[in-house]
This record gives C-alpha cells, sequence and structure tokens, in this order.
C-alpha cells in the first residue's frame, strides 16, 4: 500500500471514529422507526428497501406517520419533500469545502448527506481540509447501520413493546441537541439557535407537521445572514 492510500485510509478511519458514537445513536432511532413501520403493514423488504433508499430518518418517520388505507402519496411526497429542504442549506454549506472532491464524488457526498455526517464535515473543514476519504468514513457507516436496525426494529418491534417505555423516543432530540451544542463556538450561534426554537415552536402550534421545521431552518438562515456582517467585524477571542 502506498503513501496516498496509506493516508486515505488513515482518514476514513478517522472519520469512522468520529461518527461511531453518532451510530450508537442511531440505532435504537433505527429501532423505533422500524416497529413503527412494521406496525403499519410494511413487509421486513420494504422497511430495509425505504431506509436504504429514502436514507433519512426524519422524513421517514414523518412518512410513517402519514402512512393510512388509502396510501396519500402525493401528501407523503409533498411532507417528506418539505422536511428534506434543509438537505439543500446543507448541500450549500458543504460544497464550500469541498475543494478536494472531483464532480462525481461531490454527488455521491450528497446522495449520502445527513444531519450528522454534514455537521462533523463542517466540524472537520472547520480544522484542517475535507477530503473524500474522511466524508466516506462519516456516512458509510450510517448508510450501513440505518437500513439494519430498521429492519431489526421491523423484526422485534413487537417484542420490544413502547418505546418511550426505554426512553427510545426522545433519542432522536438528543442527538440534534448535541449536533447543535457542537456549532455552540460558531459566530451568532446563540441568536440562530433561539430564532430557530421561538418560530419553530410557534409553527408547531399554529400549523400542521411538518411546518416548523421548514419555518424554524428558515428563521436560523435569516438570522445568520443578518449576523454575517457582524460576525466578520466583530475581534477575534484570543
Amino acid at each position: 500500500m502506498g503513501p496516498e492510500e496509506s493516508g486515505a485510509w488513515r482518514e476514513c478511519r478517522q472519520g469512522i471514529v468520529a461518527i461511531l458514537p453518532v451510530v450508537a445513536a442511531c440505532v435504537p432511532i433505527g429501532v423505533v422507526w422500524g416497529a413503527l413501520a412494521a406496525e403499519r403493514g410494511l413487509s421486513l423488504a420494504e422497511i430495509w428497501l425505504m431506509s436504504a433508499a429514502v436514507f433519512a430518518g426524519a422524513s421517514q418517520f414523518v412518512a410513517i406517520g402519514m402512512w393510512t388505507t388509502p396510501l396519500p402519496i402525493a401528501a407523503i411526497v409533498l411532507a417528506t419533500a418539505m422536511v428534506n429542504l434543509r438537505h439543500v442549506m446543507m448541500s450549500a454549506s458543504l460544497q464550500r469545502r469541498m475543494e478536494r472532491f472531483s464532480a462525481a464524488q461531490r454527488y455521491l457526498a450528497y446522495g449520502w448527506l445527513t444531519d450528522e455526517a454534514w455537521a462533523l464535515a463542517e466540524a472537520r473543514a472547520a480544522r484542517e481540509p475535507l477530503t473524500p476519504a474522511y466524508y466516506a468514513g462519516l456516512a458509510g457507516p450510517l448508510f450501513v447501520v440505518w437500513p439494519l436496525a430498521s429492519l431489526t426494529g421491523g423484526a422485534f418491534g413487537k417484542v420490544m413493546g413502547d418505546p418511550a417505555a426505554y426512553g427510545l423516543d426522545f433519542v432522536f432530540t438528543a442527538l440534534f441537541i448535541g449536533l447543535i451544542v457542537g456549532f455552540r463556538s460558531a459566530p451568532a450561534w446563540l441568536p440562530v439557535v433561539l430564532a430557530s426554537a421561538a418560530l419553530a415552536l410557534i409553527t408547531y402550534h399554529l400549523l400542521p407537521p411538518p411546518w416548523y421545521v421548514i419555518v424554524g431552518g428558515l428563521a436560523g438562515v435569516a438570522v445568520a445572514t443578518l449576523q454575517a456582517p457582524v460576525a466578520r467585524t466583530a475581534p477575534l477571542e484570543a
């Protein structure tokens, strides 16, 4: 193995190590989703295929929550598309970090993009250049584990019982809180978080899901845009 190959493998392993705590947190979330999908009548093959093809936990929970007979296909497609609009913003943010990616590698990276991989990739890029090998280490384990966790939930969900009894219904929330706190050193972090949370909470009580996701995200983007000139001119702390 040459120096270039060993360097790429080293960076891939670093990405794997960085994502392991997230993978551990995603396992119970995937199990919960798989159990819910089985309750709605999806087969094990359909559960695995949906997690592998869609590969987006938040939108999968939205979709399975709307899963009724007859199936409201148009409503599900619209709702999941709205939830996944945040991926447009994340892709735009990550694109400026991909100087070392080929065009093909960029498109593959966008296909494997998750909130967790995006957050850790941004954290890496703040310290040193982001490489395809490191990103593969971040995204690859999630792409493998998420469908398997969903399949496990589909197979053993009835035995597990109510996920809330084990606190598994809070794991999703706890994971995202951890990702948000990881950006606390970024300029204008607190105003962005407060604006997103406040608008999302208000929208949650006024409009049906998933509008609170979109409104909260757009509120954060708006505040970040307004704060950008301030952040660029603010003196750096020693």
